[in-house]
């Protein structure tokens, strides 16, 4: 009521009353839940021609400051003269920019005043998935390689996945027991066929080429493809039943655009030494990233059946670009464990693992294992917050 917004009333009342109903109860759910709050005023205290209020815009995907937004509508001013209790802002941030923001946010067209008006953009965190990769043994029947990733946002997103193998080296030196011949499927959630490839220059070499990231061996495989909003699936395979070695990647080769990589998750036969799981993520952007890995083994289902032979109890590895050690993790709810709870995506058996952090922009590294050497299909996992 107008006492508790001040309008009537004193600046502490209303603020005890915004603490004790929004601060301890909303937005404590809204840190862990990606959700935002937005605390904004319908005018100042004294009717004055600038109509300074401020607006408060709080959640885990908001960089802390202060913005003063003066040139927000540079494109399209308020110039029209003052009507009863409306006060022109010129190029300033005004209550149409508010709603434009919340539109944007559930993806609805702009109406009324908000037309025409650009959402508030620069408080987000800027930051996402620039490149998404496994590395592990491919073989035949279930043991194939089986990546996910899901693409976030509106609109189109254009991304290319690729399957390597007879160029993977280590140490600059070429990998022994590499897939001789890749062949990699792109699929929909729903398990529909978007495109096949099995040697990249049989199809699209030219938009491939262009996209600066063409495999280095002809008989890799490669996909160029318009994405929307959804989950999708890559299985890589060997040519004609063969096993070995492969590498699954999937880049955003259109950064500048709303949608962004959120996931990638593949799964496949953990074995020992050179033939363990290897995920990788790049982080693109300005920003850390907040970013949850998971690896899963007992969890695993099939069409509600538990997955034969799974990895009974994985562990995760966590490396930067130099290879250094940033966290390892055996069962989940031995460290983090409230902050993985708050994430939403707790594994559910506990003799999985997970680490949680925020990592600013750069190229990492998680290796999927299981413990004491043991062996079976496992899941890893990478999922960007916020």
């Amino acid at each position: 009521n107008e006492q508790h917004d001040m309008h009537s009333a004193s600046v502490d009342e209303g603020d005890t009353w915004l603490k004790r109903n929004i601060i301890a109860t909303y937005y404590a759910w809204a840190k862990t839940h990606n959700s935002l709050l937005i605390v904004t005023f319908d005018e100042d205290g004294f009717n004055t021609p600038s109509n300074l209020i401020p607006t408060i815009f709080a959640g885990p995907m908001i960089k802390p400051g202060k913005y003063p937004e003066l040139d927000i509508n540079a494109l399209n001013p308020d110039t029209g003269p003052p009507s009863g209790s409306v006060t022109p802002t010129g190029t300033a941030m005004n209550h149409y920019n508010v709603l434009a923001t919340v539109e944007d946010c559930y993806r609805l067209p702009h109406i009324g005043g908000a037309i025409g008006r650009p959402g508030v953009t620069d408080v987000f965190k800027n930051s996402f998935f620039a490149n998404i990769s496994t590395r592990m043994v491919t073989g035949t029947g279930d043991n194939v390689m089986i990546g996910g990733l899901i693409v976030g946002g509106s609109g189109g997103k254009k991304v290319l996945v690729r399957a390597l193998g007879p160029s993977l080296t280590t140490r600059g030196k070429p990998l022994p027991g590499t897939i001789a011949d890749p062949v990699i499927e792109l699929r929909r959630g729903d398990g529909s066929l978007i495109a096949r490839n099995d040697d990249w220059k049989a199809r699209q070499q030219q938009a491939i080429e262009q996209t600066g990231l063409a495999p280095k061996n002809d008989r890799e495989s490669a996909i160029l493809a318009g994405l929307e909003p959804g989950n999708y699936t890559v299985i890589v395979r060997g040519k004609n039943e063969a096993s070995g070695i492969a590498l699954f990647e999937a880049y955003d080769v259109a950064e500048l655009t709303a949608p962004k990589l959120r996931n990638v998750s593949t799964r496949g036969n953990v074995q020992t030494g050179d033939n363990v799981m290897i995920g990788g993520v790049i982080i693109h952007g300005i920003d850390d990233a907040r970013v949850i890995f998971r690896g899963l083994g007992p969890s695993l289902k099939a069409n509600g059946v538990p997955v034969a032979n799974r990895l009974a109890n994985p562990t995760l590895d966590l490396r930067n670009a130099n290879g250094a050690a940033l966290a390892f993790n055996d069962d989940w709810r031995d460290s983090q464990e409230l902050e993985i709870k708050q994430s939403g995506l707790a594994p559910k058996n506990d003799n999985e693992a997970a680490i949680i952090g925020d990592y600013p922009p750069g190229n990492y590294t998680v290796i999927l294992r299981g413990r004491n050497e043991t062996t079976g299909i496992g899941l890893v996992e990478a999922y960007k917050l916020d």
